[in-house]
């Protein structure tokens, strides 16, 4: 006979957004299934296509509170920063709902039914990665509080694959996060890189709104354009030149190679069929601006722009230009806030408070 489960399980956990160098854009639609190379096995229901393209990550600062409580009642339940959130509001609440039924039958859970409640501290859908640390942080607090954890690289990587966003794979993890891709072998590698630089990440909010072509989306349309083999071929080579030189500590050859590959990624989406737009004038004001301070006469500022799946661009830079390029960026008319973070040192971990108890708290 099965134990019936308690009335409530719950816990609490929290995730890092992370800004992508080298961008991950677009899936291998026919690798399907596949594992990572901790240990476990996948073959998950669920989203499980790979990544087209290897990534790599800085994890910063700001992220996503989630808790949840398996309770007695006869549905799933989500609120996102108050709001209720329905199976139809998109395709990743669409799969974080099958994500939750997936865990209430791995647990052996009958009744229970998950209710999450869910904080983001930086806008949704807005070029932030708000999905990629709501994502890593439900992963861990419905598996913890589902007792199927202490949740591991091994089995949070296949469960959170089934959430459908590549960037919550490397919110597990803190540091410089570089995500490989074996279509072969049909399995993923997460791991880090360790460098010298001391790098601070300024976030300019220039546009607060939702984008209305979802990440989603855009990953589905990717072969419609003319440079995307190309975009998917100059990955691995570019990839590895930036892990040169952050090994180096060069911190031009970083900042040059992420604003090649940032740039790549929206010319295939500026030629989609139809066209994804999302960066805004403003976005380019931005990072037109941050260029020409770069050729001032020395010592002047060195910043150098990312841009993920939004209009709101990101600026690299060494801490000791940090403070100077915060109040020239926000001396522009076109920036509204800027969100400062240096490199996050962990990723995903259950948060212990008194209502969410546990023997530990599990990071990695």
């Amino acid at each position: 006979m099965t134990n019936q489960p308690p009335l409530a399980l719950s816990a609490t956990a929290w995730a890092p957004v992370n800004i992508a160098l080298i961008k991950h854009w677009g899936y291998s639609s026919s690798d399907q299934g596949g594992s990572t190379d901790q240990g476990g096995s996948t073959d998950l229901a669920g989203s499980t296509d790979l990544p087209a393209r290897p990534s790599l990550s800085l994890t910063l600062e700001h992220g996503s509170t989630t808790t949840v409580t398996w309770r007695d009642q006869p549905d799933h339940r989500i609120l996102l920063n108050g709001e209720v959130l329905t199976p139809s509001d998109g395709e990743k609440a669409t799969a974080s709902f099958a994500f939750l039924e997936a865990v209430r039958m791995a647990g052996d859970l009958g009744p229970l039914h998950a209710s999450v409640q869910a904080v983001s501290e930086v806008p949704l859908s807005a070029g932030f990665a708000s999905s990629a640390a709501g994502g890593a942080a439900l992963t861990v607090a419905a598996l913890e509080a589902a007792r199927l954890g202490p949740v591991n690289p091994s089995n949070g990587l296949d469960w959170c694959r089934r959430l459908g966003s590549v960037s919550a794979l490397r919110s597990l993890r803190g540091g410089v996060v570089r995500l490989d891709v074996d279509h072969e072998a049909k399995k993923m590698t997460l791991g880090g890189v360790d460098t010298d630089l001391d790098l601070v990440v300024l976030g300019c909010l220039v546009q607060g709104k939702k984008k209305t072509v979802s990440s989603s989306a855009g990953h589905d349309q990717v072969t419609t354009s003319p440079y995307w083999a190309q975009f998917a071929r100059d990955a691995t080579g570019r990839l590895d030149r930036l892990v040169g030189g952050l090994v180096a500590g060069d911190l031009a050859q970083v900042g040059g190679l992420a604003e090649a590959d940032a740039l790549a990624m929206h010319a295939v989406m500026l030629t989609n069929h139809p066209p994804i737009v999302y960066a805004t004038n403003a976005t380019w004001r931005v990072w037109h601006q941050v260029v020409a301070w770069r050729g001032e006469p020395a010592p002047s500022p060195q910043g150098y722009c990312t841009l993920d799946a939004g209009p709101n661009p990101h600026i690299l830079c060494a801490r000791a230009d940090a403070d100077e390029l915060a109040q020239r960026l926000l001396a522009l008319p076109d920036v509204q806030r800027i969100f400062r973070s240096s490199v996050a040192a962990t990723g995903a971990r259950r948060i212990i408070t008194p209502d969410t108890t546990a023997p530990s708290e599990h990071t990695w």
